[in-house]
C-alpha cells in the first residue's frame, strides 16, 4: 500500500520516475535479478540518477538494517556496473520479465530523457526511505563502491551454490548455512533459519 502511494504521488507530481526497473545478469552462472522500487534520471546540468528503495516499518529504525544496505549497495552498484549492457527491463512490461535495454535505452523509451553513454558522467546515489504509519526516515547516500558490489555478488553465488547442493543432494533446507555477522547474536537467534 505505502509504495502504491507513494508511486501515485509521484506520478501525480509528474516525476521523472521508472518504477519497478529491473536488473537481470548473471554472475559465476548464477541468475541475478535486483529489483529496484523507484529510479529518478534527470539530464539537466549534471546528469543524476537517484534510485529509491521503500521500506515499510512498524517502528523507524535509528540505523538502517545491514540487509538493507547490502540491497541497496547491490542495486547502485549493478546500475553502473551495467549501464550500457542490455540488462534492464521493467518488470510486468514484457511475458517473459527480463531485461533487454541498456540504462540509457531505457530512460529514453520511459522518460523521454538522453542519459550519458557512460555512468562515470552521471552523479549517481541510492536512498533508503523507511515508512511507518506515523513517520518517514531517509537514508542515504549509497554510492556506487565496487568492493560493496563484489560482496554482494559473492554473498548471491554462495547463496546460489548452498541451494543447489541442497537440491542435488536431497539435503533438508534447514541444513543450509545461516547468517552470520550481520549482529552478534545471529548465530543464536531462533530466527535465525
Amino acid at each position: 500500500w505505502f509504495e502504491a502511494g507513494i508511486a501515485q504521488v509521484f506520478r501525480q507530481q509528474r516525476l521523472p520516475v521508472i518504477e519497478q526497473l529491473e536488473i537481470v545478469t548473471s554472475y559465476q552462472q548464477v541468475p541475478i535479478k535486483a529489483h529496484l522500487d523507484f529510479v529518478f534520471a534527470s539530464p539537466v546540468g549534471q546528469p543524476t540518477v537517484r534510485i529509491l528503495e521503500l521500506k515499510s516499518c512498524e517502528k523507524l529504525p535509528k540505523t538502517l538494517y545491514s540487509s538493507y544496505e547490502t540491497q541497496v549497495y547491490g542495486q547502485v552498484g549493478l546500475l553502473r556496473a551495467l549501464w550500457h549492457q542490455p540488462a534492464f527491463g521493467v518488470h510486468g512490461e514484457d511475458s517473459h520479465g527480463s531485461a533487454g535495454r541498456t540504462f540509457p535505452q531505457i530512460c529514453k523509451a520511459k522518460l523521454g530523457v538522453e542519459m550519458p553513454a557512460h555512468p562515470s558522467d552521471v552523479d549517481i546515489e541510492a536512498w533508503v526511505l523507511c515508512i511507518s504509519m506515523s513517520d518517514a526516515k531517509a537514508f542515504g547516500p549509497y554510492l556506487p563502491d565496487d568492493a560493496m558490489l563484489a560482496l554482494c555478488l559473492k554473498t548471491a553465488e554462495d547463496l546460489w551454490n548452498n541451494v543447489e547442493a541442497s537440491r542435488e543432494n536431497g539435503a533438508d533446507i534447514d541444513d543450509l548455512p545461516t547468517a552470520q555477522g550481520f549482529h552478534p547474536l545471529c548465530s543464536w537467534c531462533e530466527f535465525n533459519a
